[in-house]
C-alpha cells in the first residue's frame, strides 16, 4: 500500500534500521534477507533524498535526517498499533500474546517464579520475556519494546505511570557460624566487620543499601564487591563477613544456605518496589491484565512489607 509515493510496508524496515543502525541486524529483528532488507533501504534513500545509513570507518551512522526520522517513525508505528488493536477485554484463558518485562535480579528471584506460576494456571497462552534493567530503559518504555517495568522506586523513570507493588526492609546476614559476631549486632561491630557487597554496574542504578548509607557519613570495610544482589547471600557461608540484603531475597536463601539474618542495627528506609508502563500502552487491556496480576502476587507474597514461604530452588 502506498501513501504520498511511500509503500507504508517500508517504515517498519526503516524502524528496525534506525533502530539498530546496521543492515544485517534490522532484517534480522524484522525476519527479512539481507538482500530484502538493503533493497528496501535503496528505495528509502531514494524516497528521502537522503542516505539515512552512512559508512564511518567499520560502522554505519544515522544521518541527520535519519536521526530526526527516528522518533517519528517510531511514534507512527505505535499509533498504527494503538489504532489496530482488537476491540474488547483481554481473555488470559484463551490469549497467546508474550509480554516483555524488564526487571532486577531481586524481583526475577524472590516474585518471578510465582507470577510465572499464576500465568501458567490462568494464563497458559501468555510467555513472559523478562530482561535485566539497563540504562536504556526510558528508550525502551518510549519505543514499546518494555510492556512493564519493575524498580525500586528510586529508579523510577519521571513522566511514566507508575504503581507500588509492595516494601521489603533491609536485614544484616551471616553465616551462621560466624565466629565474630555475638548475640546481637550493633552498629559499631557493623561497621568494625568486613563486608560483601554490591558494586555499582551502571552510574543510573547506585546500589540501594550504598545509597541509603550515604546519609551516615560512614563507610564500610569491603572484602568483595559482586555484580548482583543475588549473589551476595551465596558469598557468606564459610567467611568472617557480613552482607545487606533484602529480606525477602535473605530469607530465601537462609532455606538452603547456613544463614543468620538480623535486624539491621541502622535506620534505614525499606525497598518500595514500584512498576511503570509506557504512556501508549494505558487502553491496552492485556497489558492492564499483566499489571493486576503482577499486584496480586505481590500483595500474595508479601504481608507488612514481608515474603510469606519464599520459593526455594529446592521446592
Amino acid at each position: 500500500m502506498r501513501y504520498h509515493k511511500l509503500d507504508l510496508n517500508l517504515l517498519v524496515a526503516l524502524d528496525a534500521l534506525l533502530e539498530e543502525g546496521n543492515v544485517s541486524r534490522a532484517a534480522e529483528r524484522i525476519y527479512l534477507s539481507q538482500p530484502a532488507m538493503s533493497s528496501a533501504l535503496a528505495r528509502l534513500r531514494e524516497h528521502f533524498g537522503d542516505q539515512l545509513l552512512v559508512p564511518i570507518g567499520r560502522r554505519m551512522v544515522l544521518t541527520e535526517r535519519a536521526q530526526t526520522l527516528r522518533g517519528e517513525v517510531r511514534a507512527i508505528l505505535l499509533r498504527i498499533q494503538q489504532v489496530t488493536q482488537p476491540l474488547g477485554g483481554f481473555d488470559p484463558a484463551n490469549a497467546e500474546r508474550t509480554f516483555s518485562i524488564a526487571a532486577s535480579d531481586y524481583f526475577s528471584i524472590v516474585v518471578l517464579p510465582h507470577l510465572l506460576a499464576y500465568c501458567s494456571q490462568h494464563a497458559p497462552g501468555v510467555h513472559l520475556d523478562v530482561y535485566p534493567l539497563s540504562p536504556r530503559l526510558s528508550e525502551g518504555l518510549e519505543r514499546g519494546d518494555i510492556d512493564l517495568l519493575i524498580v525500586p522506586s528510586i529508579y523510577a523513570l519521571p513522566d511514566y505511570p507508575q504503581s507500588t507493588l509492595f516494601e521489603d526492609p533491609w536485614v544484616a546476614a551471616a553465616w551462621s557460624d560466624n565466629p565474630l559476631i555475638g548475640d546481637t549486632l550493633d552498629e559499631e561491630r557493623y561497621f568494625a566487620l568486613e563486608h560483601v557487597i554490591k558494586r555499582e554496574n551502571h552510574a543510573m542504578f547506585p546500589p540501594l543499601d550504598e545509597r541509603m548509607l550515604s546519609g551516615l557519613k560512614r563507610r564500610r570495610k569491603v572484602a568483595s564487591s559482586v555484580p548482583q544482589y543475588s549473589l551476595l547471600p551465596m558469598c557468606l557461608p564459610g567467611t568472617p563477613y557480613l552482607a545487606t540484603v533484602q529480606a525477602g531475597l535473605a530469607r530465601l536463601y537462609a532455606q538452603w544456605l547456613p544463614l543468620r539474618l538480623m535486624a539491621l542495627p541502622l535506620a534505614i528506609p525499606p525497598l518500595i518496589e514500584i512498576m511503570q508502563w509506557p504512556h501508549h500502552k494505558i487502553g491496552d487491556h492485556g497489558i492492564r491484565w499483566l499489571r493486576e496480576s503482577v499486584a496480586h502476587v505481590c500483595a500474595s507474597r508479601f504481608a507488612r512489607g514481608e515474603p510469606r514461604e519464599a520459593f526455594s530452588p529446592q521446592s
